[in-house]
């Protein structure tokens, strides 16, 4: 047996894969695995689509788990995660001195730093993270801070430039609020210029919330952007998307293309619609309201109406007050076709609303008929009767998204499919 550091031990290990690894790729628990039969370079390899072999050391006889989850691990979740495990690896000879927090959490900033940031400038966007981090616990004149930064590594700076220094002075920290305007740094950690951001780009299909989609179409072509909210959440952003965000005290992974790929159900449903709905879910998951989408089919529909699990005053098709009113916000538009910002205001009607399978908008707002004793709070539990009749989303309150199917009509309880945020 190879003797392990004595830094660490297995249930410390487990602890430590459960309190930081965990949490960032949502929906994943952490189970035991057979020992390390070879050595290995890597601390962390893809065993299945849903299943990540992690260790401590790579030697073998060593110990090692296993992260898995319903949905699949894209293939760069392994790299992450053997990036944060080799940091914390690397430094846990300083446990003696320092606790588990000021290990990890600079560990956690670098490796996903590396993850974001463009070649040779990892170690200036985890030292942004780290400014961002501090800012989230302060306040300005009695406020919290609202600040965005980009990092444009191919901008040339003036000689008389100041550093990112000045970032924390007051008079640098008021300037750029992150929704519309950004400071924008060079990788000689100059500061540049101050961006004036135009949301003209809010009824594209941008991977990021409404309020932040024209800082995240900013964040192209090798730039980066990091942006901290009046709640304490900071946001990342690579490649015209949100990459990563740090929400309840944890980092949070969003793989927007492992996530469209899982909800469409092996292209049961159309990808333009999907991903309409997906970044509506993130919009309403920021803005914190909650909410709930069910997709269902025609012949579905005829089910839910019979079933009566839809009233039909909640039902566009109705004659009330109501159907009439949310018949003229919609226009006979399909949901894909319909603004970002209307199908937000939408989706934060109390209840849930019903597509079908082309986009058209069902119901809105309507209060789904579920079985008594049903599982979880009442939005879990609408979005597990929508999955009866095909796919159902639950957006909570704190901004968690969870989507739902139940692969065999027989089943009596609806899978989950994936879970992000």
């Amino acid at each position: 047996m190879v003797r392990l550091p004595d830094r660490i031990s297995r249930d410390k290990f487990k602890w430590f894969l459960e309190t930081y690894i965990c949490p960032m790729f949502t929906g994943s628990e952490v189970e035991q695995a057979p020992d390390v039969r070879r050595s290995s370079q890597l601390h962390a390899t893809r065993r299945s689509p849903q299943q990540i072999l992690v260790r401590w050391a790579r030697d073998p006889g060593s110990w090692q788990f296993a992260i898995v989850r319903s949905q699949d691990f894209t293939r760069s979740d392994p790299k992450l995660i053997n990036a944060i495990i080799r940091n914390v690896y690397a430094a846990s000879g300083l446990l003696k001195r320092f606790g588990w927090a000021d290990i990890v959490e600079p560990s956690l900033r670098k490796a996903i730093a590396e993850q974001v940031a463009p070649s040779r400038c990892s170690g200036l966007i985890a030292d942004l993270i780290r400014c961002f981090e501090q800012w989230s616990e302060q306040t300005y004149e009695g406020r919290p801070i609202s600040a965005a930064v980009g990092l444009d590594p191919e901008q040339v700076a003036r000689k008389s430039s100041v550093t990112i220094d000045v970032l924390g002075e007051p008079y640098g920290l008021v300037m750029a609020s992150g929704l519309d305007s950004i400071l924008v740094v060079n990788r000689n950690r100059q500061v540049v210029h101050r961006v004036t951001l135009s949301p003209t780009e809010i009824g594209r299909e941008i991977r990021a919330p409404l309020r932040f989609v024209a800082l995240a179409h900013w964040a192209r072509d090798k730039r980066t952007a990091l942006s901290l909210t009046r709640l304490g959440e900071i946001l990342l952003f690579r490649d015209g998307s949100l990459a990563f965000a740090k929400r309840r005290g944890t980092w949070c992974h969003f793989p927007h293309n492992a996530i469209i790929s899982r909800a469409r159900i092996n292209k049961r449903f159309d990808s333009a619609l999907i991903e309409a709905v997906l970044n509506s879910c993130l919009d309403v998951s920021f803005a914190k309201t909650g909410g709930g989408v069910g997709i269902v089919s025609r012949r579905a529909r005829e089910l839910i109406s019979k079933a009566e699990m839809v009233k039909p005053k909640d039902r566009l098709s109705g004659h009330g007050n109501k159907a009439q009113f949310l018949r003229s916000m919609v226009s006979g538009k399909k949901f894909q076709s319909l603004d970002r910002k209307t199908r937000m205001d939408l989706m934060a009607i109390d209840g849930s609303m019903i597509l079908l399978r082309d986009g058209t908008i069902y119901a809105v707002g309507a209060i789904i008929k579920i079985k008594a004793g049903s599982a979880g709070g009442g939005r879990e539990a609408a979005a597990r009767t929508a999955a009866r009749y095909g796919l159902g989303i639950k957006v909570s309150s704190d901004g968690k998204i969870s989507g739902f199917w139940r692969d065999n009509p027989r089943q009596r309880k609806s899978d989950v499919r994936f879970v992000v945020g």
